[in-house]
């Protein structure tokens, strides 16, 4: 089993961190690996910027379909919520377009070697 390595990781395993209602601001790519940008990350009594490395992604599956890349759909991304297990992390976003009024909700899969949890 995967261990906590920093202490964005030892918060999230003692419930400390939130990314429930935090904005999901960026997503960069390079290869297999990907970052995943946030802000308004609930950290204990603070909201924080937080950082998502995922490294040697195998596969991603967006609402039941394999992707080869993912971006932003929309300019508003209100996370619903994020769950990790030793080597996937599931994602699921409400993508927001407040001048044409519409939404969406869609829903990640990201299979990889390994990840790792940046605040600050």
């Amino acid at each position: 089993m995967r261990m906590p390595t920093n202490e964005a990781e030892q918060m999230l395993a003692h419930n400390s961190l939130g990314f429930h209602e935090s904005t999901l601001t960026g997503i960069d790519a390079n290869g297999q690996n990907m970052v995943l940008g946030f802000e308004d990350v609930k950290l204990g009594e603070r909201l924080v910027k937080a950082r998502i490395i995922i490294q040697g992604i195998r596969s991603i599956i967006c609402n039941g379909q394999v992707k080869m890349a993912i971006g932003l759909e929309s300019n508003d991304a209100e996370v619903l919520s994020v769950d990790f297990t030793t080597e996937q992390i599931k994602l699921i976003v409400e993508w927001n377009d407040f001048a044409n009024h519409s939404s969406h909700t869609s829903s990640y899969i990201f299979s990889c070697g390994s990840y790792e949890l940046q605040t600050g």
